[in-house]
């Protein structure tokens, strides 16, 4: 089942809050004057805030809240968003968790002030950004300090701790922008300790960190590790050019800086921040009609379209331009690893993508043109076409728009009573959406925009009669240019659960129908994989074999083995 709702101004971004209000759902969009919230009970609006910003509200961001248990008391009773705007300013926004009454939204209206809301803002200039934010992230910490002697994999609250009760909490603000080569921005925001302080201590804000990247962000997200888990401040920043970056703002570096003569005492001198890893995407030679030669000094990394945390913080999935997803793995103490876990390509790539794989005419004539002697005629033809771009060639370098999002599931299904979280996985490319599970893409029917731009996609929270069900789509929210789709559950998709998506033995003999299914499945991907990567002359030994099994099998008659992947990584 699914409806529209169609808007009056532009929609950039939609996004739906992880907490409820007494069972009222809760969604924000960015749209060309400011933000609006509504609360909403099934498919009735129950009521709507607008909140005006004299900007366009670009990107949207909420703190990873899979429950309202161990949070700090603010976010327990209030909404806290985070808004990128056009003005290159980055805002972050309060209101009540509530929904507010008729009153207060006429007050609201009229005054264009009220406490209803409040606001910190980092200003646009010198000290913040100079040009519009593309990203923005949120999430929580502790105002006290860590501990550098803790083991960095504890995830318990030490001993000599203060209680959550009697800490002092943060709110943790990532922003980036394509200043100069890309920029980043880490900032505090304190909140109230206290019931009478108003909840956001200041209305102005200053980074602690500034960092500039290599090239501008695609993408940016904390971890989803909650407060006091070391990872919880872990960021991730997807630079366009082909590399993923892992940050940790609150990490602190500690350098020999000098010693005496006597070597007695050494100084050294601590800086807060460090990088723990970097991912790259591999190499493609883009297509182009302006030169028939392919050189490998022409070679670029894939373009990186989104990336965000998956398996509970402990890996990293990304969406590339040409329609390639991978998933590595990522271990804070041992780095990334160099290979992914998986990958695979959404079918639908080959004819929209501008990195599409080259058909195998163009890869014939391109290996005969490489030999090809060079003279004053190859030349100037060869300038003639560098320097005249036609219209067809410009369309056909377009990037395609597609993000990655991630939903944390609470379920009971870790089998001594405590609580597991499934994460489901929907990948959305151009036009279309996908929901990822083992490790194929299963695509998401019912997606209309009517003709206009798809803008963004999230999950609505999962309901009690859903939780622990792993096969299960959960309700979708989609935002195209100027209306909000929302899908609701449908039995006949597949949940796109992490902890499914790697291929592994089932020893349950009762799923052995499914088994076959998921297995042919899985076997179907893997061969338009190695076919893709094959065109693209990046298949590798182990590639090849497989088809050559494939192409035996087939001939003789002889059915493919089970194959056996890696497992899911276990939730802490």
């Amino acid at each position: 089942m699914s409806s529209q709702i169609k808007l009056p101004h532009r929609v950039h971004c939609a996004k739906v809050y992880p907490l409820k209000d007494n069972g009222l759902t809760i969604i924000a969009y960015g749209h060309d004057d400011g933000i609006c919230v509504t609360w909403r009970a099934s498919n009735t609006q129950q009521a709507e805030f607008h909140i005006p910003l004299n900007a366009e509200a670009l990107h949207i961001a909420f703190p990873d809240l899979l429950s309202s248990r161990g949070l700090p008391p603010v976010l327990q009773k209030q909404i806290v968003l985070a808004v990128a705007c056009s003005d290159a300013t980055v805002r972050v926004v309060t209101l009540p968790l509530s929904a507010p009454s008729e009153e207060e939204q006429k007050s609201f209206a009229r005054s264009g002030h009220s406490e209803y809301v409040e606001q910190a803002t980092i200003a646009a200039g010198p000290k913040g950004h100079r040009t519009a934010p593309t990203k923005v992230a949120l999430t929580w910490t502790s105002r006290e300090p860590y501990d550098q002697a803790e083991d960095e994999e504890d995830e318990a609250v030490p001993q000599h701790r203060q209680t959550e009760s009697s800490l002092e909490w943060d709110l943790l603000l990532a922003s980036v922008s394509p200043d100069v080569s890309g920029l980043l921005l880490v900032t505090r925001v304190p909140l109230a300790s206290g019931p009478d302080e108003p909840f956001l201590r200041t209305t102005s804000l200053t980074a602690f960190q500034r960092c500039y990247l290599a090239s501008p962000a695609a993408d940016l997200a904390f971890n989803p590790a909650h407060y006091p888990s070391r990872r919880h401040a872990q960021l991730i920043i997807a630079e366009r050019g082909g590399l993923v970056r892992i940050y940790d703002p609150l990490s602190s570096a500690t350098s020999q800086a000098g010693s005496y003569q006597d070597g007695a005492d050494i100084v050294r001198s601590a800086r807060q921040g460090v990088w723990l890893g970097v991912l790259s995407t591999p190499f493609h030679s883009p297509s182009s009609t302006m030169s028939d030669v392919a050189s490998p000094s022409l070679s670029i990394r894939k373009r990186i379209l989104a990336a965000q945390w998956a398996q509970h913080g402990r890996a990293v999935l990304v969406l590339m331009a040409d329609g390639e997803y991978a998933l590595w793995a990522f271990d804070g103490a041992s780095g990334a690893t160099s290979s992914p876990e998986f990958r695979g390509f959404i079918a639908s790539s080959s004819s929209i993508s501008p990195n599409s794989a080259p058909s195998p005419e163009k890869i014939t004539r391109t290996s005969r043109s490489i030999l090809a002697p060079t003279t004053p005629r190859t030349r100037r033809e060869r300038e003639v076409r560098l320097f005249s771009s036609s219209s067809s060639a410009t369309a056909a370098t377009v990037t395609p728009r597609g993000g990655i999002s991630v939903s944390q599931r609470p379920s009971t299904v870790d089998g001594i009573g405590g609580s597991a979280a499934d994460e489901s996985i929907i990948i959305w490319y151009a036009d279309a959406a996908y929901s990822l599970h083992r490790p194929a893409l299963s695509q998401i029917e019912g997606v209309d925009t009517s003709g206009e731009m798809l803008t963004s996609i999230d999950q609505f929270p999962a309901n009690e009669s859903t939780r622990g069900t792993s096969h299960t789509q959960p309700d979708l929210l989609i935002a195209a240019e100027h209306r909000l789709q929302i899908i609701a559950k449908n039995p006949g998709h597949l949940n796109g659960t992490l902890s499914n998506a790697l291929v592994r033995v089932e020893d349950d003999a009762d799923d052995d129908d499914n088994d076959n299914d998921d297995e042919e499945m899985a076997d179907a991907l893997e061969d338009r994989t190695d076919k893709e990567l094959l065109l693209r002359g990046e298949l590798d030994i182990a590639g090849m074999d497989r088809m050559l099994d494939s192409m035996n099998g087939s001939r003789f008659g002889v059915a493919r083995g089970r194959r056996v992947g890696f497992a899911a990584t276990p939730t802490l």
